[in-house]
């Protein structure tokens, strides 16, 4: 990968988003390194959170450095935080310098995964048959490429992923988004917890270790009670929403990072689909996930209340359709492919 990594003396796509979570930020992420380097763009990152990439990550690519700060470029700006769709037709036909044929610096702000549709450009095929992407492999190549964990952290890393395949069980990982902290929507229902226990039981065969992630502690707690704390492992601390909990520490990050890296090791995902911290897990993963149907609480609180009347959610079909996922779920959850988990519009 990084042989083919050879960007123009004073170009630069420098990456930004302070909108969304991790999931959502690592989306935005990737997607534009990918364009940065298929249009032999230096990539950067804009490091303007308290914690940042920097504070967690290596990489053989210098996305840390501040040199597009210091030198007399021609900039230009390019938003698609809340606009994918109009701006597919770019992402479609057309390469950076065209759209931006007087900037030499381009800051893009996204959290949108817009790999998919860079794909279907013809200006970028030989380039991407070069490097050895496709679809299906291109978000989990660049990842793993752009994201190492620093030596100290790879250590923890390494100590947790040896506990979860201790005496080389079979893993079955599970994402379970209940949105109700944080004012995220929408709130699932109990029912749709119940579908997580069914689909577990539908896939195991009882003897393999359940790796569970979630942001309700009771969640956490139930499943142990429900399954046997032996056979349940979690990475132990809160669960925090990268931009939404202002007091989260560095601790509190790496969790969420940890999180998402071992969920993509397991042998099984059960994915939420409505969460694109599942979505990240499963195309890193570059495994066929396991997707539960989402129903609404049928008492939700504010703000799921206003969400569902302003998106005139009234079905799950509704739901889904709103997702971006094709097909009905039946009898409560089936495998899906990989590539139904990569765009949530």
């Amino acid at each position: 990968m990084n042989t083919y990594y050879n960007p123009m003396e004073n170009k630069f796509l420098v990456y930004s988003t302070q909108n969304g979570g991790l999931g959502d930020r690592l989306f935005g992420l990737v997607s534009s390194y990918l364009l940065a380097l298929l249009n032999d763009y230096n990539f950067r990152i804009k490091l303007d959170d308290d914690i940042t990439y920097a504070d967690v990550f290596t990489s053989p690519i210098d996305w840390w450095n501040d040199d597009w700060k210091l030198l007399p470029l021609k900039r230009g700006r390019f938003n698609i935080e809340s606009d994918l769709i109009n701006n597919l037709d770019f992402f479609k036909t057309q390469t950076l310098s065209e759209k931006f044929p007087d900037s030499d610096c381009v800051y893009i702000y996204s959290n949108q995964n817009f790999i998919q549709y860079i794909f279907e450009n013809e200006k970028y095929k030989n380039k991407l048959k070069e490097l050895e992407l496709t679809p299906e492999n291109c978000f989990s190549k660049l990842i793993n490429n752009l994201l190492v964990f620093e030596d100290e952290f790879q250590k923890n890393y390494d100590y947790l992923k040896s506990k979860l395949k201790s005496n080389n069980v079979k893993t079955i990982g599970i994402h379970i988004r209940t949105n109700r902290f944080w004012g995220d929507v929408p709130e699932i229902s109990d029912n749709t917890l119940e579908l997580f226990n069914k689909t577990i039981d539908a896939v195991s065969d009882g003897n393999e270790r359940i790796f569970l992630c979630s942001d309700d502690e009771q969640v956490i707690f139930d499943l142990k009670n429900r399954y046997g704390d032996d056979r349940v492992f979690a990475v132990p601390g809160q669960a925090v929403h990268y931009s939404k909990n202002t007091k989260k520490t560095i601790y509190d990050v790496i969790k969420t990072f940890f999180e998402i890296w071992l969920l993509s090791e397991c042998d099984t995902i059960i994915a939420s689909y409505w969460s694109n911290f599942s979505r990240v897990a499963v195309l890193k993963s570059m495994k066929q996930p396991v997707i539960v149907e989402m129903e609404i609480n049928d008492n939700p609180k504010q703000p799921t209340i206003d969400w569902v009347n302003s998106k005139n959610i009234k079905t799950n079909d509704d739901l889904r359709k709103h997702f971006n996922i094709p097909y009905p779920i039946d009898n409560g959850f089936r495998y899906a492919k990989m590539l139904a988990l990569s765009t949530k519009i």
